[in-house]
């Protein structure tokens, strides 16, 4: 068992993960919220390394670096976390308790880091942090369009591993032009 850096640790994680920050992100102030870390990030030095290789070993990793790309930014632009830090044993899919002990450590996050943009990508992210709004609005009404979470412009998303099974090529590029101007608007 690694040390894990949270009290509200879940039973039986293997790791705790709070996401990798670029190294341009303290400028940039861009951060991406994802779903959960999976066991890649147990695997030694791998994350340590480069972590634009290890994103690309996964369908998720590759949409994320495809849209970096789209928007002229890079992996050191960004700071990638995820709603849910714990590495859970066979990578499963953690409890809706779960996922409640750990948004208060992506609140946390997002005060200390102190964004002035976030993609939130995926069902869930976006039922955590926009409770109220996902119970009248479902997570597809809501794609492309832009919530405050603290004051802070959030963009609301798929989840990258899901955009290529839903998007055809055209939806995809106005998705991804969604995203860029997001991204560069002021």
């Amino acid at each position: 068992m690694v040390d894990i850096p949270c009290s509200n640790v879940c039973k039986g994680a293997h790791s705790y993960h709070e996401g990798i920050k670029g190294d341009n992100a303290d400028i940039t102030k861009l951060l991406f919220v994802l779903n959960k870390p999976d066991k890649r990030v147990l695997v030694p030095t791998l994350y340590d390394i480069d972590y634009e290789i290890a994103l690309s070993k996964s369908r998720t990793g590759k949409v994320l670096i495809d849209i970096l790309k789209f928007c002229n930014l890079t992996i050191n632009d960004v700071y990638i976390t995820n709603l849910f830090k714990c590495v859970l044993p066979g990578d499963r899919v953690p409890r809706k308790k779960e996922y409640e002990k750990c948004v208060c450590v992506l609140e946390q996050q997002i005060k200390d880091f102190k964004p002035k943009k976030i993609i939130m990508f995926g069902r869930r992210a976006y039922e955590f942090m926009f409770p109220e709004h996902a119970k009248k609005n479902k997570l597809e009404d809501m794609v492309g369009q832009i919530l405050c979470y603290d004051n802070i412009p959030s963009l609301i998303s798929y989840h990258p591993g899901m955009l290529e099974q839903i998007f055809k090529k055209k939806q995809k590029r106005e998705h991804y032009e969604k995203i860029k101007d997001f991204l560069i608007s002021d």
